[in-house]
Parts: structure tokens; sequence; C-alpha cells
């Protein structure tokens, strides 16, 4: 398994749909901060496992959750 960050543009796609399969909602989120995740990728380089991560700067799910706190609730902002 290789790990990556911040997640090479061709990635991005996949990792998202990852994340939103399981965390995400209603075709949400659409899109992901590459700065702000991390991929695990299987010996055939492809993603195998995602996780998100959130600071001062913002998070890796970009836009609002369809249906707020139903499986996500926004973090307060860090310093």
């Amino acid at each position: 398994m290789q790990i990556l960050s911040p997640i090479p543009q061709p990635l991005l796609d996949p990792a998202c749909a990852l994340w939103r399969a399981h965390f995400g909602g209603a075709g949400w989120p659409r899109q992901v901060s590459a700065g702000h995740g991390m991929v695990g990728l299987d010996a055939a380089g492809r993603v195998a496992g995602v996780i998100g991560l959130r600071d001062g700067a913002g998070g890796f799910a970009l836009g609002s959750p369809p249906l707020p706190g139903w499986l996500f609730r926004a973090a307060p902002a860090t310093g």
C-alpha cells in the first residue's frame, strides 16, 4: 500500500466517491480538497482508502451537505 498526501489530481474523483459512499449522502460532496486528505492506494494504484482532515483553512469535503446534521457535522474552526 502507498499513502499519498496531498491527493494527486487524477485520484480526487475516486477519493471523493469512496468518501461519499461511506460518509456523505445525496450526492454530497461532489468535490474534495486535495490538501485536506490522504489516500491509500492498493498494489494496482487504485484508491483503497481515504481520510479527510480539517484545520483552520477548511476541510476535506467541499460545499454544504444537503441534510446538515444527519451524517455530517462541520467541526468548529480551529487555530
